[in-house]
């Protein structure tokens, strides 16, 4: 049990936490994902949290994927 926060593990704010190891790192914000977080692997190894796509266009292109419109 920690001394100040009296917990154990010890609480997010409290100045003896150690944030857990993650496995992988999101592309966009560089936090960690973790146990328990949805998220996207493309061919190229990348990861993202499932939350940090803006939008399914985005999306798209971030799979390697182009938009195109029939006739151009």
């Amino acid at each position: 049990m920690c001394d100040l926060c009296e917990h154990n593990p010890c609480l997010k704010n409290c100045p003896n936490y150690t944030p857990p190891k993650a496995d992988a790192y999101c592309t966009v914000c560089g936090e960690g994902i973790y146990d328990g977080e949805e998220y996207i692997k493309n061919a190229q190894g990348e990861y993202r949290h499932w939350e940090c796509f803006r939008g399914m266009r985005e999306l798209v292109s971030w799979l390697g994927y182009d938009v195109k419109t029939m006739g151009d």
